[in-house]
């Protein structure tokens, strides 16, 4: 074996140890559902409901496939909006709607068909967040003191990106940038 196979093999298990998920439980990452893949559209189950229709607005989250993180992201959306319940559809899914992340991603265009068709042959894929915590500012606004709601999932979320080019030496495979 060369000294390149060797260093080659290390950083293929590093990759593995590093886009874990189980990795990331501590940091607060919860599993918000499963993916049924019925391509082009995606359908939810196992949904953790407290989670993913949470009128909570500042969130990183994880796609992952098997235990591998293959996409990172943020939002300062909820999770899901839960669209009105049709008797065909159990359990309640999100609305397709930008309003919500992961209603987006079920059958969004750009990047999230882009995510979608990258997935379409694999089944065991899933849906992660970590619910950002929302701090209270007071800030002058033409010379009255007032409230400001300030959150930090854009930035959480570049400290994780920049922690995987770290760590593994590159992105999950499904961030562009």
């Amino acid at each position: 074996t060369s000294d390149f196979d060797v260093r080659w093999e290390q950083l293929l298990a590093k990759r593995e140890q590093v886009f874990n998920i189980n990795n990331y439980i501590c940091d607060g990452f919860e599993k918000v559902c499963d993916v049924e893949n019925r391509y082009p559209d995606w359908t939810y189950k196992n949904i953790n409901e407290e989670l993913m229709f949470s009128s909570h607005t500042s969130w990183v989250y994880f796609v992952v496939e098997n235990e591998t993180i293959v996409k990172c992201g943020e939002t300062g959306n909820p999770l899901g909006i839960p669209e009105q319940r049709r008797y065909y559809i159990s359990p309640t899914q999100p609305i397709s709607s930008s309003k919500c992340r992961f209603g987006r991603l079920r059958r969004g265009d750009g990047t999230d068909s882009y995510i979608r068709e990258k997935l379409k042959y694999k089944d065991n894929v899933s849906l992660w967040a970590k619910k950002c915590k929302l701090h209270v500012l007071n800030e002058s606004l033409g010379g009255i003191v007032r409230e400001v709601d300030t959150s930090i999932h854009k930035h959480l979320e570049q400290m994780y990106l920049q922690h995987f080019r770290n760590e593994g030496a590159c992105l999950p495979y499904l961030n562009k940038a």
